[in-house]
Parts: C-alpha cells; structure tokens; sequence
C-alpha cells in the first residue's frame, strides 16, 4: 500500500522533496499571497494521521505566517497524506545541485512560478526531458530527427520567467543572435524542435564530409560546427563555410597553401560557379568544380596526424592554431611558428620576402608586412 500511494504522490506531485523513509515532505503552502516554506511529518504514512508541522525549519519569513499557515492546515480533516497534500496545495520546494535546500534570495516569491515551470516541461513530454536541476533553474531537453541524431535544448529559467526569458543554448549552427526565442518553455521547444528539422539535410552532408574526408578543424566537429577545414591534393588547406538552412548552396571558401596552388583553386571557384548542383553533396560539387581530390581519411589516425604536424614546433594544433602554410615539399607550418622562423633572421629575409622551407631550402614567399596578427 506504501508503494502505491507514493506512486501516486510522485506521479501528482513529481518534484516534491521528501525523506527516504517518506515521513518528512517539504515544500510551499500558500497562505495570504505568500510561498511559505513548510516541512510536513507523516509518522504514520501514508494515513494523514498524526500528521504535524515541523517547526525546526522555521525562518524568519515562515515565523511571521506562521499562525496563517496553521489556521488554514488545522481547517483540513482527511485519511489519506495523499489527500493531505491534495487539499492544502503542497507545491515543490527546490535544491541546490548539493542536496541543501536554496536560499531565500533563490526562491521567488511567487507561489505560482514552480507549477508553471512543471506544467510547461510536462506539456513538452517527460520522455523529452533528459536533465531538470533541483533548483528548477536549469532543464535540458531533447529531439532525434530523422537520421535518429539526438540534439540538445538547455534552457536556464530565472526567477522573473516568464516575464524575463529563459537563456537558451542549443546545438543549432546558426550564432545565438540569429534567433528570437519565445517566452514560453513550450513555444521554445517547439521553435527548437523545427530549427532541428529544418537543418536535417546539413547534417547529412557534413556527416558524410567527417566521415571520408581529412578535416583539420574542428578536429571534433560537433553538430553547432558550420564551418570546416579540409586538406585537398598538393598541401592546401580549403575553408568552408555553410548556410545550414541552403546546406548544398556555394558556401564561402578561401583556401591557405603555396601560393601558386592557392590561386589556381581560386581561379577555379571563380570560374566554376555555374556549374555547382545544389542537387549534388558539397563534397561532389567541389570536386567537380576544383578538378581535384580530397585527401580522405586514413584508419592510422596517427600516421595521418603525423603527416600534418608542423615543421618547426612539431606539434598540430598550438594556440588554437592547426598548420595552414604549407612548402611544395609537403612540410607544413603554423603561422606563428613560420613568423618566428622569419624574424630569427631577419637581415637574410628582409630584402626577399622569404623564409627558406627547413627541409628542402626552398623558398616560402611571405606578404611585404609579415606579422604574425596578419599573416
């Protein structure tokens, strides 16, 4: 009978707090427009009877309602505990993520605000909801689209919500300036939930781009990522940058390497435009426009990063940084590094322009103003 009613309670109530041996509750009563904090003891749960207030919790904002609150929970005769929370209207009382209940300065006053919030996140799904913090300040929920990707919504609800909005983060790879959210958890959600719809196709394709083909960065694209690096024949480095709403539309590309590569691949983008088919895969479109091939992804991840470090300080990413300057030789170097390379003899490179390539001696042509912020 136990198990019962307390499945009952948690399914009524489901973020209520209670003692492990269910004889201690707690939670808001409302009395006089006010959310008193109260704490309820069921020694013989779950019958009602014998069942008190526990005045150890008292504050000082509880001490001034007190008389109110006893006056409205001595006016309620019932059998069940069940019943008890049901007639006094027993709201939830929120924890911090240690266990310790918050403070007054985190609670609001509104003793509306917490069964708003659990209306809301019930009306979107409970099978939706993957994290809800005991404080009610923090939820995250989810979405699978078609492809059976699972997509992330947080949001953070501050004590003014609605009338203040919940800060929103997702996974969406647009800048969180791009989108006005509503106000509402649910409105949010679903907003959300289309917005992931919306980009299926993106995700398709920059699945299939991370799959074959050798990106060097993000070396771990996740799904907000619309942006990739990609390493194409003799050296060069392609920079792709996507609309995830037109993801097989002629995104922005530029491209780092030796220079005479550089602009051959820029002519040919240049030229080729007409001939892009937003009905074909980026990775398609740009081979078919560049006259080349990717360098594909090699299962010896290590020999393949090897291929890729630097010359100069033989590591691949440094200070955010992956090797973008690449010799005809095929060493490879960071920007700050070649710079360092350049300054450490600057009355050799000075007049020419140059830096000579570590490996082979050849010349790498560098800009009249070569600065590390620049180059």
């Amino acid at each position: 009978m136990d198990g019962e009613t307390e499945l009952k309670i948690m399914s009524q109530f489901p973020f209520l707090s209670m003692s492990d041996d269910l004889k201690k509750w707690r939670g808001f009563i409302t009395t006089e427009g006010q959310a008193i904090l109260i704490s309820l003891l069921a020694p013989n749960f779950p019958s009602a009877e014998g069942f008190k207030l526990d005045s150890r919790d008292l504050n000082a904002e509880s001490c001034e309602y007190w008389d109110s609150v006893l006056e409205k929970i001595s006016e309620i005769h019932c059998g069940s505990f069940l019943e008890l929370l049901e007639r006094i209207e027993m709201q939830v009382i929120p924890k911090t993520s240690d266990g310790d209940y918050v403070n007054k300065e985190s609670v609001s006053t509104d003793p509306n605000l917490y069964s708003t919030i659990i209306d809301e996140i019930e009306n979107v799904g409970v099978s939706n909801i993957v994290n809800l913090s005991d404080d009610f300040r923090d939820v995250i929920m989810k979405h699978v689209d078609r492809s059976k990707r699972e997509h992330r919504l947080k949001l953070s609800i501050p004590l003014g919500y609605p009338e203040v909005k919940a800060k929103v983060c997702t996974d969406l790879p647009f800048s969180p300036e791009s989108i006005t959210w509503p106000s509402r958890i649910q409105e949010i959600y679903q907003l959300f939930r289309s917005h992931v719809d919306k980009c299926c196709k993106f995700w398709d394709d920059m699945d299939e781009l991370d799959s074959f083909v050798k990106v060097v960065d993000p070396t771990q694209p996740n799904r907000s990522h619309y942006h990739r690096k990609a390493l194409l024949d003799n050296n060069v480095i392609i920079h792709l940058t996507f609309n995830a709403l037109v993801p097989r539309a002629l995104p922005q590309v530029s491209f780092s390497g030796p220079e005479r590569c550089v602009e051959a691949f820029s002519a040919s983008i240049d030229s080729g435009c007409n001939k892009w088919d937003e009905s074909l895969t980026v990775i398609r479109n740009l081979q078919m426009v560049l006259g080349c091939e990717f360098i594909l992804k090699d299962n010896d991840e290590d020999e393949e990063m090897e291929q890729t470090l630097c010359t100069v300080c033989y590591v691949y990413s440094f200070e955010d940084e992956i090797p973008e300057v690449s010799c005809d030789c095929g060493s490879v170097f960071h920007r700050k590094c070649l710079y360092d390379l350049f300054v450490s003899d600057i009355s050799k490179t000075a007049l020419r322009r140059s830096v000579d390539c570590p490996n082979c001696q050849m010349e790498i042509r560098v800009p009249a103003t070569f600065a590390a912020s620049t180059w």
